[in-house]
């Protein structure tokens, strides 16, 4: 059943509404895991701590932006130039995000066209999305909308592929390096592996069901449009989730260290030892080590 123009309009700034108070949760979430980065990885390099720096303040100014948007559409005072800096906004936080991810693919497999095609991708996806922003926000925004809704339809498939490939050239990585390390630490590259795909799927799940509901409800129902405001604070939250995490993978390195230490000294014999394997570097998907101590059973070295 199809509704009315006005009762579209309504559910429309509802549902809005309700996806503008899920990304200001994630952005208490951010904000707080920006915190927890910036008190426990001061080695991290400072285009990593750039890079996050940049991420939160997009996502600040992002939620302060929308809530404003938000208001002055139900006063019918609205300025399409403060929603095109929403638009804008989201662009910064999404292909930042995933170029941060890109750089990190690089270091981490020395290849170059990988992380290429993914830096091609959020490109993309930064510039469709500001033209999109350009194109609709005028006088004829209800004609605009429908016309050019093929561009932001695209950002919408193009972002979980993009996702995709990072998500799996990590895990393609760090599964193929496991087999040439100890058998204490590969319980960090099985948890770096569960991370990794975490990390991609929350993300390129919401951008699926957007262009699902999307295609799906039409214009009768745009329920879409709380995945499409929240979306946006999904990125920033779980790149700092992935990368905070690197404190569970110290904490589970030191106890791996500890028990090996505590088998020597009882001149006991490890696995390890009857069965020795080579031992490799291990590389946190972004960011700087895991640890900061000297490990005799891997290491995990800095690299952004």
């Amino acid at each position: 059943m199809y509704l009315t123009t006005d009762a579209v309009y309504i559910r429309s700034l509802s549902y809005a509404q309700i996806g503008l108070v899920l990304s200001s949760a994630l952005w208490g979430i951010t904000s707080l895991q920006a915190f927890a980065y910036y008190r426990k990885f001061k080695s991290d390099t400072v285009l990593v701590k750039v890079a996050v720096g940049v991420v939160w303040f997009a996502d600040t100014m992002y939620v302060i932006l929308e809530a404003t948007s938000q208001y002055q559409i139900m006063r019918g005072t609205f300025t399409f130039s403060l929603i095109l800096s929403t638009i804008v906004l989201t662009a910064v936080m999404q292909s930042a995000v995933q170029m941060v991810y890109a750089l990190r693919l690089y270091i981490l497999t020395h290849q170059l066209w990988i992380p290429l095609v993914c830096c091609t991708g959020a490109a993309y996806e930064f510039i469709a999305i500001v033209l999109y922003g350009v194109l609709i926000l005028n006088d004829n925004f209800p004609v605009n909308q429908i016309k050019y809704r093929w561009i932001i339809t695209s950002t919408y498939i193009t972002c979980p592929i993009v996702d995709a490939i990072i998500t799996v050239t990590f895990c393609y990585q760090l599964m193929k390096d496991r087999q040439y390390i100890r058998q204490r630490t590969k319980r960090i590259v099985d948890k770096l592996v569960l991370w990794t795909i975490q990390s991609g799927l929350i993300t390129s799940l919401t951008a699926i069901a957007i262009v699902i509901m999307d295609f799906a409800l039409q214009d009768s129902n745009p329920l879409f449009l709380v995945l499409t405001v929240m979306i946006s604070s999904l990125y920033p939250v779980t790149l700092l989730a992935l990368l905070n995490a690197r404190s569970h993978l110290r904490s589970m390195n030191e106890k791996a260290n500890d028990e090996l230490s505590a088998s020597f000294n009882l001149g006991a014999h490890t696995e390890d030892e009857l069965h020795p394997g080579k031992s490799i570097p291990i590389n946190v998907p972004i960011g700087q080590q895991a640890t900061d101590s000297a490990d005799t059973t891997s290491t995990i070295p800095t690299d952004v």
